[in-house]
């Protein structure tokens, strides 16, 4: 005898909880899509935001030339203003003047270049090429022991 639940299933032609492969793929390839999207989204953000702050960082008057670490929250600053330099002590809630520097009494090197200077790819490149040369130490260990 059929039930009311079995007639609703044979009616629809299918079981409404299992779907075809073709369906699996497409649903999978939707989610790739998807995923695909969010990350271009966030690398465009990513740029968008570090552009805007890198354009205004060191134009104008006012420049950081050089930033020490004291303790936790408590930093000593070389900051340009105009023409002149200043020694300040930066902290949680405060900033003091130490005193004015003249140029002449300061010493300028070259700054490292950092990862925005030399680009991810400049990075992961030498990461991967110092990488491989511990690894090729290691597998010709392996073939001399052979």
């Amino acid at each position: 005898m059929l039930t009311f639940c079995s007639f609703v299933v044979l009616s629809a032609g299918k079981t409404s909880g299992i779907k075809s492969s073709r369906e699996n793929l497409l649903e999978f390839l939707g989610i790739i899509l998807i995923f695909i999207i969010v990350l271009v989204a966030c690398w465009a953000t990513t740029r968008f935001v570090a552009s805007k702050q890198l354009s205004g960082k060191n134009t104008g008057n006012f420049e950081v030339v050089e930033t020490y670490c004291i303790a936790k929250d408590r930093f000593l600053q070389l900051v340009r203003i105009g023409t002149r330099y200043y020694a300040i002590a930066v902290g949680k809630d405060s900033i003091n003047v130490i005193s004015e520097l003249p140029k002449e009494e300061l010493i300028f090197e070259k700054k490292a270049q950092g990862l925005t200077a030399n680009g991810f790819s400049n990075v992961l490149a030498a990461f991967l090429k110092k990488k491989g040369d511990n690894t090729d130490s290691f597998e010709g260990d392996d073939k001399t022991d052979k």
